[in-house]
């Protein structure tokens, strides 16, 4: 059989590109299928996908096809997400998909830069503060999969706790943008107001209960530290002091500056940290063994 080009390679990728966007597949999916398509359509029935007996044709294929997207295209991704911000720099913190049992290093697991990892390590409050917001996170995504040592959210309050978690990452991807980044509070407020319906949803209240409460978030603080025994009822009251009310935050045109809003969002995935362990019962935080 002769060997197609590169040329050919690539015209017969972007055809099957067309192809399996078509059927409605996603990049990672068409990434991961595209290949072995390539080969079959040259003819190929029968062919290695890994390991040494790799056919050639199929690397020249994966490497020209990989040229198409970018790595954060085609990740795995993670549980669940957030960010830390540190002497006003924002970075995204990604808590890892865990299979089994595994070893978790916590300032692995965001984009910062080693320099920038070893600038907030060498200020031992800054780097406390770090642990603290990656627990808070880890803590919040077992509401979102299956963890060892937590326990399941009653399931009337799984989507509002997904529906949090929406909110929690999209403040973060706007914290870390290029943009404006207080275009981030409004979505921290959200996730903090939706963890902790989601709280109450799971102790039985009702659709009717919760429009009750409107966007009054002290009262639902409060509902959650009498429902729920182990919640952290008074570092969450004090860290609910420090974030403005969600409608008029809306249409102020003062918004709190970069650094301020930074604040208002670790604060917020504290307070949905805060409800997970309540929900949960378990504790990322305690089971570190070190503190770097």
């Amino acid at each position: 059989m002769r060997e197609p080009n590169d040329q050919n390679i690539c015209e017969l990728i972007f055809e099957l590109e067309e192809e399996l966007l078509a059927e409605g597949l996603e990049p990672k999916e068409r990434h991961f299928q595209l290949p072995a398509k390539a080969m079959e359509r040259l003819g190929y029935s029968s062919f290695s996908v890994a390991g040494p007996h790799v056919p050639e044709l199929l690397t020249r294929i994966r490497e020209i096809h990989d040229k198409l997207y970018r790595r954060s295209d085609v990740a795995i991704g993670g549980s669940h997400g957030g960010a830390f911000m540190f002497r006003g720099i924002a970075g995204a913190v990604r808590i890892p998909w865990i299979l089994g049992r595994a070893k978790i290093f916590p300032f692995d697991h965001s984009d910062f830069s080693p320099q920038q990892i070893e600038w907030l390590q060498s200020d031992p409050g800054e780097a406390e503060s770090y642990l603290s917001t990656f627990s808070d996170l880890f803590d919040f995504s077992a509401c979102l999969t299956n963890l060892g040592g937590y326990q399941a959210p009653p399931a009337a309050s799984q989507s509002w706790f997904r529906l949090a978690a929406f909110q929690i990452q999209g403040a973060a991807a706007a914290l870390c943008a290029a943009f404006d980044g207080r275009g981030a509070i409004q979505s921290s407020l959200m996730g903090v107001e939706l963890s902790l319906k989601a709280a109450l949803v799971g102790k039985g209240k009702t659709a009717a209960d919760l429009k009750a409460y409107g966007h009054k978030r002290l009262n639902l603080v409060e509902e959650v530290g009498r429902l729920y025994g182990t919640f952290e009822l008074a570092s969450v009251k004090s860290r609910m002091a420090s974030l403005p009310e969600l409608v008029p935050n809306r249409y102020s045109p003062n918004q709190p500056s970069r650094m301020k809003t930074g604040a208002i969002v670790m604060a917020s995935q504290y307070i949905a940290g805060a409800v997970a362990r309540a929900v949960t019962g378990g504790n990322f935080r305690t089971t570190l063994t070190s503190r770097l």
